[in-house]
């Protein structure tokens, strides 16, 4: 019997000792628990703020992006080389002469001109649009006017929303 009643207090021992190890494991898997959902909150806002300010920032970007092709319009149609060397030069000086506008000294005052970045068409095919950035918004208002009437008067006679040639200059929206 006394046997039996060590054997009994041994496992008395050792199911206090196990319970005792389950509490203090559940405790410690309780407390990661507890830092993990922690956290987690923390994490889920900085996710919301970082997610506003990306918002924010798109948007200032889209606004810049918009502001710097303000004063940019799109000759479409224009047969490549046509420009030459210097498209700046060139467009100076074409786009009075075509439209029809009054300038001083006979031509327009352009930051840059550029076909757009599509690669160069094979012989024949669909040229490149031309992108010209006016160094004043007015003059590109007033090119815009110009092109406006003289393409609708073209649209009267040829039944077409281009001109006769087939040149079109629009506003530049697009992002390239």
């Amino acid at each position: 019997m006394a046997k039996q009643t060590s054997t009994d207090s041994k496992n008395a021992i050792i199911q206090g000792l196990s319970h005792s190890i389950r509490v203090r494991r559940v405790q410690e898997a309780d407390n990661r628990i507890d830092v993990t959902e922690t956290t987690c909150t923390a994490n889920e806002t900085k996710i919301q703020h970082l997610e506003k300010r990306v918002r924010d920032l798109t948007e200032q970007v889209d606004d810049l992006e918009n502001r710097g092709r303000r004063c940019n319009v799109r000759i479409i149609g224009l047969p490549e080389n046509t420009e030459g060397s210097n498209p700046v030069r060139f467009f100076e000086k074409w786009i009075p002469d075509y439209l029809q506008v009054d300038t001083k000294a006979g031509k327009l005052k352009l930051e840059r001109a550029h076909r757009s970045l599509a690669p160069k068409p094979a012989q024949g095919g669909r040229p490149r649009p031309v992108i010209v950035q006016f160094h004043n918004f007015q003059d590109k208002q007033r090119v815009m006017t110009a092109a406006t009437k003289l393409f609708t008067l073209n649209s009267k006679l040829t039944s077409s929303s281009r001109a006769a040639d087939g040149i079109c200059i629009a506003i530049d929206i697009y992002k390239e």
